[in-house]
């Protein structure tokens, strides 16, 4: 298996520019069992396998939570987004849980959704008028259940030259970059990208790593710097974080955009750690991860680059985040899922026991979190039918929240109500 990677990339090249159906069958069969690559927090290792089928399990006809505690306004205000995407091509056709529908469809139900609260919110009103108008698709269950983290925009001083200070760079995407769409190959790859570069000797090969990136230097002096942070952990969580605020020395705040990644899979830093024996599994935080590095400078780069997965940024005017879908992002309302499950755009109700916490970082008690909300980004750690990242907005609550969020839950898709 390490020889057929070896030659992986280049013959997948190969197949792509000269569209062979019989060699790209015999690439399916040498690849089976290699794993796909996958950008954000990591999956636990008992639902990474969850393979869910995708057909219908008998859809509910009546909301199964209460929605009284929502946030209605935070509903209305995403959907608001939603539509006008929704309506550029209302033939569209939407596929997900053994249902399938048109986004002109979807698009009607939720507007009699939203037409719903012109005389003001009312939780069971509410309930009853999603009702009226989807089938609740179950996408989690007693067996398999939704498990959620949740992600934020942090910030950063940051400067525009290298010095003292501010000595880690942050890249644009390099030119020699290539991303190879793997479509032609079948149905199994009609997402799969293969993104590298082509060597010295004209060969297809993979992308640099981070400790090529970062360690060895591979795309210094190359004019990619874009901006420079204080610290190399910081670097890290932009990247799993996928976009940041950059607060330059003038009082300039920039956004920090991602803009690409070197396509090698994301591992988690933190479980790492915990399988190395340098933190409990149940310690395992950015405050702690912080502490622990700083106390044992040593470890730092094995502890970087255990994660191999890099990303690429553009320097943006500071304003709303946007998903992978363009739109901008709405704290609670928007969240990261597996396109191949879940499609894009598509309406969710996630149900789970969200943490309260204190001052001190620590979590305090939990509380119940039921909320509508759409598929509107998505992440190489986010892999499954039942596998959703909450995105939580900016600042310190929101980075908080999303660094004690983690755990099981309820996954629910609406698909516009078919009559009997």
């Amino acid at each position: 298996m390490s020889r057929l990677r070896g030659f992986f990339p280049g013959f997948v090249l190969f197949l792509y520019l000269m569209k062979n159906a019989f060699a790209a069958l015999l690439l399916f069969l040498l690849t089976t069992s290699c794993a796909r690559q996958g950008i954000r927090p990591p999956i636990p290792p008992a639902l990474e396998a969850q393979t869910k089928p995708e057909t219908e399990q008998g859809a509910r006809t009546v909301l199964p939570l209460n929605l009284s505690s929502s946030d209605w306004k935070g509903f209305r205000d995403t959907a608001g987004t939603v539509l006008p995407a929704l309506d550029k091509d209302p033939a569209r056709t939407i596929s997900a849980g053994g249902r399938s529908f048109t986004a002109g469809a979807f698009s009607a139900s939720l507007k009699k959704v939203l037409e719903c609260s012109s005389g003001g919110f009312d939780g069971d009103k509410l309930a009853r008028c999603v009702s009226d108008n989807f089938d609740i698709l179950e996408l989690s269950s007693e067996e398999n259940r939704a498990f959620f983290t949740a992600y934020y925009v942090p910030e950063f001083d940051a400067g525009l030259k290298a010095d003292d200070t501010y000595r880690y760079p942050l890249y644009s995407p390099p030119g020699d970059l290539v991303a190879v769409k793997l479509f032609p190959l079948g149905p199994d790859f009609r997402t799969a990208v293969f993104r590298g570069r082509i060597d010295e000797g004209k060969k297809l090969v993979s992308y640099y790593t981070r400790r090529d990136i970062d360690g060895s230097g591979a795309l210094a002096r190359k004019d990619l710097e874009i901006a420079y942070l204080k610290d190399p952990l910081d670097v890290l969580i932009l990247q799993i974080q996928g976009s940041g605020r950059l607060v330059f020395g003038e009082g300039t705040v920039r956004l920090a955009a991602y803009a690409g990644k070197n396509g090698h899979p994301y591992r988690s830093i933190g479980r790492y750690m915990a399988d190395n024996g340098m933190l409990p599994a149940e310690e395992v935080s950015w405050a702690n991860i912080r502490n622990y590095l700083k106390a044992r400078p040593e470890t730092l780069e094995e502890v970087l680059y255990s994660n191999p997965s890099y990303v690429f940024f553009s320097l943006r005017d500071a304003g709303a985040v946007s998903g992978s879908l363009g739109l901008p992002l709405t704290p609670v309302h928007s969240i990261a899922v597996d396109k191949r499950h879940v499609p894009p755009l598509s309406l969710c109700l996630i149900a789970l026991r969200r943490p309260v916490v204190g001052d001190d970082g620590l979590v305090k008690s939990f509380v119940p979190m039921t909320e509508l909300a759409f598929a509107m980004d998505e992440g190489s750690a986010i892999q499954g039918p039942a596998r959703v990242d909450i995105f939580l907005g900016a600042g310190m609550e929101a980075e908080k929240l999303a660094g004690t969020l983690r755990g099981e839950g309820n996954l629910y898709l609406l698909a516009p109500r078919q009559e009997p």
